[in-house]
C-alpha cells in the first residue's frame, strides 16, 4: 500500500487481483497519525475479494 501526504491511497493485491485508488486530495496534509482511512480501505478490499 502507498499513501500520500495528502490523503491519496493506492493498494494493489495481485493475488486476488484487486486495485483501489484513492485520489483524495486533502486541503492540508497529514502525517501517519493524521487521518485513520485504513479500516475503510480494508473493508472495500474485503467486499472486492473474490469469494
Amino acid at each position: 500500500m502507498s499513501r500520500g501526504i495528502h490523503g491519496q491511497y493506492l493498494h494493489i493485491n495481485p493475488a486476488q487481483h484487486i486495485v483501489v485508488a484513492w485520489p483524495v486530495a486533502r486541503p492540508k496534509a497529514v502525517g501517519k497519525e493524521g487521518v485513520d482511512d485504513l479500516d475503510f480501505l480494508a473493508k472495500i478490499v474485503e467486499k472486492l475479494a473474490p469469494p
